[in-house]
């Protein structure tokens, strides 16, 4: 299944009102705030098009696949370093490590692919940090934008208000979407 938000201990929270597109997940906790759910089922919720799961099936397994995804991703290196902040680069496919910032984009960032359709970038990083209004451009790639872009993060990934962001992201610890 496709989880839009995969949580873990101690819960999934939700500012209302939002639109996910996607299931929401927590497991092994089952805690979440600002949806409409019952523990250990797997319910509706008016923001959510798909269902939330707590502590399902469905999330435990989910949080093993992601567990086995994060070794996985760490396993392909550090690759090339790039600075801190990524504004106005212009990346083409690859591994990459982003060093710790105040922030990691404070503008606009181009990911190129050469017109590769099966284009791929990972970025190690350790607390990405976006600025408000901060964009990811995902060019050239043919159909599938986004699908080759990874976030491994071994902390904490906060993006700021309005930011437009492609990819995926696979944070340790909390990922949280600033709304101010």
């Amino acid at each position: 299944a496709t989880f839009a938000v995969l949580g873990t201990t101690p819960s999934v929270t939700n500012v209302p009102t939002s639109t996910i597109v996607g299931n929401v997940g927590v497991s092994p906790a089952q805690a979440f705030s600002g949806f409409n759910f019952t523990a250990g089922t797997s319910t509706s919720d008016p923001q959510v098009t798909g269902t939330v799961e707590s502590n399902t099936p469905l999330a435990q397994s989910a949080q093993g696949l992601l567990t086995t995804a994060r070794t996985n991703l760490s396993g392909l290196g550090a690759g090339t370093l790039l600075p801190s902040d990524l504004t106005g680069l212009t990346i083409y496919p690859g591994v990459f490590t982003i060093p710790a910032g105040s922030t990691n984009l404070s503008g606009a960032v181009t990911l190129d692919g050469l017109g590769n359709a099966d284009a791929f970038w990972l970025f190690q990083t350790g607390g990405l940090t976006t600025s408000s209004g901060s964009v990811v451009n995902v060019t050239n790639v043919g159909t599938g934008t986004g699908v080759g872009v990874f976030w491994n993060d071994t902390s904490s990934v906060t993006l700021g208000s309005s930011t437009s962001f492609e990819g995926n992201i696979l944070a340790l610890t909390s990922i949280v979407l600033d709304s101010t």
